[in-house]
């Protein structure tokens, strides 16, 4: 699901019923966190149905992927990307930072 393929839009319909499509996880990696927080499986799409997390994009071709606040050039690098689960939140990120 994660290649840079695409299926004819009916096969898609038929397919998403069931597994994950890439048009259906290309939704997951949307900058929009509304999308960023949908489609999480990795197989079978009944489990984003059934904690109605399922989410469709008319036109996958539109998403913009990627989150604004881990796109600085630090970030873009193994060490970076590594290092990344480690570090505290910065509150541009939505959290919420203790006293």
């Amino acid at each position: 699901h994660h290649a840079n393929v695409g299926l004819h839009s009916k096969v898609d319909r038929l397919v998403r019923i069931f597994a994950t499509t890439p048009a259906m996880h290309k939704v997951h990696h949307s900058a929009f966190t509304p999308e960023t927080n949908s489609n999480y499986t990795a197989l079978l799409s009944v489990w984003d149905r059934l904690f109605r997390s399922f989410r469709l994009r008319p036109d996958p071709s539109g998403i913009t992927f990627g989150l604004e606040d881990t796109k600085r050039p630090d970030q873009q690098t193994l060490a970076g990307l590594l290092k990344m689960p480690t570090e505290k939140p910065e509150p541009s990120r939505g959290a919420t930072v203790d006293s």
